[in-house]
């Protein structure tokens, strides 16, 4: 039952940092986006 208990855990604390990982990720993708998207319309003023 023990054993049972720490493996619960192990998966659970795993389950957790995965959520926060993916999440920090989706964080960055979207900041790359909006970065990517101010050096174009920068670019195209530059052009213009």
């Amino acid at each position: 039952l023990i054993m049972g208990l720490v493996i619960l855990l192990a998966l659970t604390l795993l389950g957790v940092q995965a959520a926060t990982s993916s999440g920090a990720q989706y964080r960055m993708a979207a900041n790359w986006h909006e970065r990517h998207l101010a050096f174009e319309a920068a670019e195209a003023a530059l052009l213009a």
